[in-house]
């Protein structure tokens, strides 16, 4: 997939949670960063009750290059 692409498509999924209500108080949001020589453990932690948790990753190496993505929902009893 091209990296323009796979922007495209994360402009739309953002687009789409937009509409969603993130002032409930139940929304979280979580980034990681590497560092070099540096490795962190994390665990992945089940929505709540009545809750779908969406995952997104993406890639690209540089602007000539095909970009890759992933997403991948899951509910609180972690099923897909």
């Amino acid at each position: 997939m091209h990296w323009k692409t796979m922007l495209r498509y994360a402009k739309n999924d953002a687009q789409e949670w937009k509409g969603i209500d993130l002032n409930d108080g139940t929304a979280h949001t979580t980034t990681g960063r590497q560092n070099q020589g540096c490795e962190e453990l994390r665990r992945w932690n089940l929505p709540t009750n009545g809750r779908i948790k969406c995952n997104v990753d993406g890639s690209f190496r540089n602007a000539n290059t095909e970009a890759t993505a992933g997403w991948l929902y899951r509910n609180e009893e972690g099923q897909y």
